[in-house]
C-alpha cells in the first residue's frame, strides 16, 4: 500500500525507508534515513485509533523528555490524507538483548535485569485519573474471558484445573488494586543493547492502562531464556525482595496469560502452537502447578544484593 506521507514534519528531508517485517503488530514499520543521515522508527496504522490513544501517547511523550532508556517519541499525528496515524520514534542502535543474553555471564544478565526494572517503574509512575476503570470487574471478564476461549481452542495441557481453580479461587487479589500507564508488552523480545553495555526499551506500541502489576504477566518469556535477568528485573523494580502480594498478584496474571495464550497461538499457526506448549509446561514446573506462589526460578543470591548497592 502506497501512503502519502509529505504532511508529516521533516518528511522532505528523508533520504529512504526501509520496511521492517518483524513482530504481531498489524502497524506498518519503517526504518527510515534522513538526508543527514539520522534515523527513526515509523509507525503507521489506522487513523480510528488516533484519538483513543492521543492521551497515552502524550504520556510516552513525557517520557521521552527524560534520560530514561527508551525508543523517544519524537512526533505523531494524522497523515495519507487523513486516513493514516503516525508514530515517529528515534532510532535506537544496539543488538536484540534476545539474541545475546545467553553468551553474557549471570552477573551481566542480573545487571541488565535491574536496568529493566528501574525503566518499567518510571513507565509505571505515569497515571491518569481520566482513564481509571473499575479494575477489579474489568480483569474478572478477561479472566472469564481467557478461560472461556481456552476451553473452546481445542487444545490441552496437563493439570490445567489447576490453573482454572487457581484464578477462581483468588480473583480476590484483584481489589483496590492501583492503575498506571503500560508499555504493554514489557519483555526480553521488546529490548536492546547498545555498544557501551546500555539496556534500552523499545516497541511502545500497545499502550495501556491498568494495574502496574499485571505487566509482568510476561515474565515467562523472561524466565524461559534469562533467570539472572528475571531476578534482577523484579529487584529493579522493586528496590530490592519482592512482596508476598506481588508473586500472588504476578501469579495471578501469568495464569491468566498463559490460558489466553494458547487461543492466541492456535490463531497463528502450529509454530506458535508449540512454543505456547513449551512455555506452559515450564511455567507448570515453576509454579508446581500453581500449588505455589514463588516461581522456582526466584532466588534471593547475596550475590546479586551486591551487585544491586554497588
Amino acid at each position: 500500500m502506497e501512503y502519502d506521507l509529505t504532511s508529516i514534519k521533516g518528511s522532505s528531508n528523508w533520504l529512504c525507508m526501509k520496511e521492517i517485517n518483524k513482530g504481531w503488530s498489524s502497524d506498518k514499520k519503517y526504518l527510515v534515513e534522513t538526508k543527514a543521515g539520522e534515523k527513526y522508527l515509523l509507525r503507521l496504522s489506522d487513523k480510528s485509533s488516533f484519538s483513543s490513544e492521543k492521551m497515552l501517547y502524550d504520556l510516552v511523550e513525557e517520557l521521552s523528555q527524560s534520560e530514561l532508556r527508551i525508543s523517544k517519541l519524537v512526533d505523531s499525528g494524522i497523515c495519507n490524507h487523513g486516513e493514516t496515524t503516525y508514530r515517529l520514534f528515534s532510532w535506537v542502535e544496539g543488538v536484540e538483548l534476545l539474541e545475546v543474553v545467553a553468551e553474557l555471564s549471570p552477573e551481566e544478565q542480573y545487571r541488565l535485569g535491574l536496568e529493566a526494572g528501574q525503566i518499567q517503574k518510571v513507565v509505571h509512575q505515569k497515571t491518569n485519573a481520566a482513564s481509571q476503570r473499575n479494575w477489579e470487574a474489568y480483569f474478572n471478564r478477561k479472566i472469564d474471558r481467557n478461560i472461556r476461549n481456552y476451553q473452546n481452542c481445542g487444545e490441552r495441557f496437563a493439570y490445567d484445573h489447576c490453573v482454572i481453580d487457581f484464578l477462581n479461587k483468588y480473583r480476590k487479589w484483584l481489589r483496590n488494586r492501583p492503575q498506571s500507564l503500560h508499555h504493554g508488552d514489557f519483555h526480553i523480545g521488546n529490548m536492546l543493547v547498545n555498544q557501551e553495555g546500555h539496556l534500552f526499551v523499545i516497541d511502545f506500541n500497545r499502550l495501556d492502562y491498568g494495574d502496574p502489576w499485571e505487566e509482568f504477566n510476561r515474565m515467562p518469556w523472561n524466565a524461559t531464556v534469562s533467570k539472572p535477568f528475571s531476578i534482577g528485573l523484579l529487584h529493579g523494580y522493586l528496590d530490592g525482595e519482592p512482596s508476598e502480594s506481588f508473586f500472588q498478584l504476578m501469579g495471578l496474571y501469568i495464569a491468566s496469560n498463559q490460558l489466553g495464550g494458547y487461543a492466541w497461538a492456535k490463531n497463528y499457526g502450529a509454530k506458535e502452537l508449540e512454543v505456547m506448549k513449551s512455555q506452559t509446561k515450564q511455567v507448570m514446573a515453576w509454579y508446581d502447578n500453581f500449588r505455589e506462589i514463588i516461581p522456582n526460578w526466584y532466588q534471593s543470591n547475596d550475590t546479586y544484593k551486591e551487585i544491586r548497592t554497588t
